[in-house]
């Protein structure tokens, strides 16, 4: 192989990786496809102008390969040998061929198939299948920059070469398999597009969204085998030539797919097992891939993982639809302009402009603004949606949206303790013959769906999760914690079930609970994990934004204590609590993460803190003081505040040395390669660098939020941390 042209070594690797026979010399490449009677191809693959009349005729191929973009005078010439030729010889750019090679139309087909396609889980009515005519504008929010990128120019942004990649991150229901479906949906018309029009130039690669949904490994074998079997839903065709992770491998690496990885939250593994596949996704990206991967916002594990292995320039937040966005949603869904009108006002609050709360609204017919305690809950909102759902079909089913609520938070507790079942299995759960009218609910449903295995589920995740949530908190309140402690001793509680619970429980009953779990705890460790989760799901809710100290001392009142113990913290994610003074003993599970977290060597622990994953913190306490970051904060400020824009808006990057304050900063930024000095005298200049723009730029954005924004910043940012530190120590 020593010997063998650029294209041909290439091509070598390709039938390797898919584990074809091959050999390559020179220019030629001899390949033996697996079958009943093996059949062995011989191609020619190289720079067009390279290939000699004798090198066809002594090979004798029945494919000749060529450069994408070969000139014209190159491929005119070898079409005349081969036409000279009584064989049929085919003449393919380098592009061409390995989408022949791999099937790339059936891939075209399952893209447009999947964009196509409702999403059972959030299809209400009305569905619109073109993703062009359905879709609506979203902007999305890059770290480190101080303006929003419309969607359509997310992948020219997030993925503008070969060798990068990006995560999105939304709250449910906004719309993240949307905007991957509707990105797929454009790559394949783009690649249709570019196939028929001129065959001399290089393809634009297929976007392909793969559902992580209950997949129990990230490997790019796994990911491979889930794309070349069959759809379990709806009729998108399966890959059968991505039989394994070496040929999607290459397929990604030589630019010919992009990978869109939708739910980095639903997948069915340990946060370990998905930590070591995003390492795998990053190093399949420094190989040349490109990715995009899509997780719920706030989902621990998922975050966690996010955090450590995307760079902060590298993860994106889906924003909520502003009214003119959703207005236009309800408009493409068959609403009139004057009611679509009415249900977004009617949706004003923590429900405002996210999707499905949208289409929920319309299909229920809301038609009055909600109560002020109910709009500022999206779990309140959900509930009152749902019930609304449920009396839309009271006349249709003959049962009152009441009993229906009922029996609905009946079947997610059956459905989460027993797995999956048939419709009539469940209402053998239930007690129910289906002759009762009550099962009605379960045999026509609505907010039920019935898969073509005859198994029973919700149609949206968050409908199971929400009365699972509310199952739990009804028992736990009406007959005690006791009531549920035997189901929370066999399993973690699933993350939406968490957060709907922490919504939805007073409180004040968690004290309690705490304490009932600790004479059980050595033995049930798993009882304790799920309290402390709603404890922290609580905490992340009321101190968002709040200090370290501050969110331990909700922590504390929650829990009634400064000491978690004898608790297996399995996929928990502490992020930003000072633990000064805290108990940490006996911790079992191996996945848990502190992420930022303060003090962490004044606390009393013992050697089973060794199993956390630690993120910018440390059980070691400090050999100095640190640096003043805060005068290095301020001392950039007031830099960065003379650079600011007349208008206020964004920063310029050029200054006079005679007009700057701190000549010396300018000199740190010269060091570290965020600027230079430049002219002499009156006309000595400093002028930032591309990157130094950015990073100010990323500054003065957060200085603009909060002061919070810009300790997460330099938290995320090694580059400005630093910077900060030094000039901290300058001081």
């Amino acid at each position: 192989m020593a010997d063998a042209s650029v294209l041909a070594e290439r091509l070598l690797k390709l039938a390797n990786a898919r584990g074809w026979a091959a050999s390559a010399s020179r220019f030629t490449v001899r390949v033996l496809e697996p079958a009943f009677v093996p059949f062995e191809h011989v191609w020619i693959a190289g720079q067009a102008r390279a290939i000699s009349e004798e090198e066809i005729k002594r090979v004798l191929p029945s494919r000749i390969i060529v450069e994408d973009f070969a000139p014209a005078e190159q491929t005119d010439r070898l079409a005349g040998i081969v036409d000279s030729d009584s064989r049929d010889v085919r003449i393919l750019t380098y592009s061409s061929f390995v989408d022949e090679f791999w099937g790339a139309e059936l891939a075209v087909q399952r893209a447009l198939a999947d964009s196509e396609s409702s999403d059972a889980d959030i299809d209400l009515e009305d569905f619109v299948a073109d993703p062009s005519a359905r879709h609506v504008e979203q902007l999305l929010e890059f770290g480190g920059l101080p303006s929003q990128i419309p969607d359509h120019r997310a992948f020219d942004f997030g993925l503008p070469e070969a060798g990068t990649c990006f995560a999105v991150q939304a709250d449910a229901g906004l719309g993240k398999s949307e905007l991957l479906k509707w990105h797929e949906w454009r790559y394949a018309i783009l690649y249709r597009a570019s196939s028929r029009a001129n065959q001399s130039v290089e393809l634009p690669p297929i976007a392909i969204r793969v559902p992580l949904r209950d997949l129990k490994s990230l490997s790019l074998d796994y990911i491979a085998h889930a794309l070349s079997r069959p759809a379990t839903e709806g009729n998108v065709p399966s890959l059968p030539a991505i039989s394994s992770g070496p040929f999607l491998r290459e397929l990604l690496v030589q630019r010919r797919i992009i990978l869109l990885l939708d739910g980095l939250d639903e997948v069915s593994a340990s946060a370990e097992t998905v930590d070591q596949g995003v390492l795998e996704w990053r190093r399949l990206v420094a190989a040349g891939a490109r990715l995009v991967v899509t997780t719920r916002k706030g989902h621990s594990a998922s975050r966690g993982v996010i955090n450590r292995r995307f760079k902060v320039d590298e993860i994106a937040e889906l924003r909520p639809l502003d009214d003119s966005a959703a207005t236009s949603l309800l408009e493409k869904r068959g609403a009139d302009p004057s009611r679509a009108r009415q249900l977004v006002k009617a949706l004003s609050g923590a429900a405002s402009g996210i999707p499905l709360f949208l289409l929920l609204a319309k299909s229920v017919d809301l038609d009055s603004v909600l109560a002020r305690e109910v709009s500022n809950s999206k779990t309140l909102v959900l509930l009152e949606l749902l019930t609304l759902f449920c009396k839309r079909d009271e006349e249709r089913l003959g049962i009152s949206a009441q009993v229906q609520m009922e029996l609905l938070t009946q079947v997610a507790e059956w459905v989460s303790t027993q797995g999956p079942v048939s419709p009539d299995e469940l209402l053998e759960s239930l007690g129910l013959d289906r002759r009762d009218p009550q099962a009605r609910v379960v045999l026509n449903p609505h907010a039920l769906l019935i898969n073509e295995e005859n198994v029973i589920g919700f149609k949206y995740r968050e409908f199971a999760a929400l009365f699972s949530a509310k199952a739990l908190v009804s028992s736990w309140e009406e007959y005690g914690f006791e009531s549920i402690s035997s189901s929370l001793r066999s399993q973690s509680l699933d993350e939406d079930v968490v957060e709907f619970a922490a919504r939805l429980i007073n409180p004040i009953s968690l004290v309690s609970a705490w304490a009932a779990t600790g004479s059980a705890a050595e033995v049930h460790p798993l009882l304790r994990r799920n309290v402390l989760a709603i404890a922290l799901s609580i905490v992340n809710d009321r101190g968002a934004d709040g200090k370290s100290g501050v969110r331990s001392n909700i922590l504390s009142e929650l829990i009634g204590e400064r000491a978690i113990v004898d608790v297996a913290l399995s996929g928990l994610y502490f992020e930003r609590f000072d633990f000064d003074g805290w108990r940490l003993e006996r911790l079992q599970g191996s996945d848990a993460t502190l992420s930022y977290c303060d003090n962490l060597w004044r606390t009393k622990h013992d050697d089973s803190v060794s199993s956390l994953a630690l993120e910018g913190c440390s059980f070691e306490a400090p050999v100095r003081a640190s640096v003043n970051r805060e005068a290095g904060v301020q001392r950039l400020a007031h830099l960065v505040k003379l650079l600011r824009h007349r208008g206020g808006r964004g920063i310029v990057g050029i200054m006079r040395v005679e007009e700057s304050k701190d000549p010396r900063a300018w000199d740190l930024l010269v060091h570290r390669g965020f600027a230079v000095r430049s002219g002499k005298g009156r006309s000595a200049r400093w002028s930032l660098t591309d990157i130094g723009m950015e990073m100010l730029t990323a500054f003065w954005a957060a200085q603009m939020r909060s002061s919070s924004e810009v300790s997460l910043l330099i938290r995320r940012n090694y580059a400005i941390r630093s910077l900060v530190n030094e000039l901290g120590e300058e001081q």
